[in-house]
């Protein structure tokens, strides 16, 4: 199974549940990915960094500098 979370932020508590629950699944043996905006770092599981464009969800299909992280 693979699970993608996207955020648009790069700190706060929504980005600390994004942690937990990618920490979580990966443990579980779930293919995790994350995209988010570049300078997100700590996070468990394959990076995809882009710069979110509000009102322009399409912006994420553009999104590079995947990196594994473990």
């Amino acid at each position: 199974m693979r699970v993608l979370h996207v955020v648009e932020i790069t700190h706060g508590g929504v980005l600390t549940l994004v942690r937990t629950f990618a920490e979580l699944q990966q443990r579980a043996g779930i293919d995790v990915h994350l995209l988010v905006p570049p300078g997100v770092d700590g996070l468990t599981g394959t990076v995809h960094h882009w710069r979110p464009v509000r009102n322009q969800p399409w912006s994420m299909v553009r999104a590079r500098g995947t990196s594994a992280i473990s």
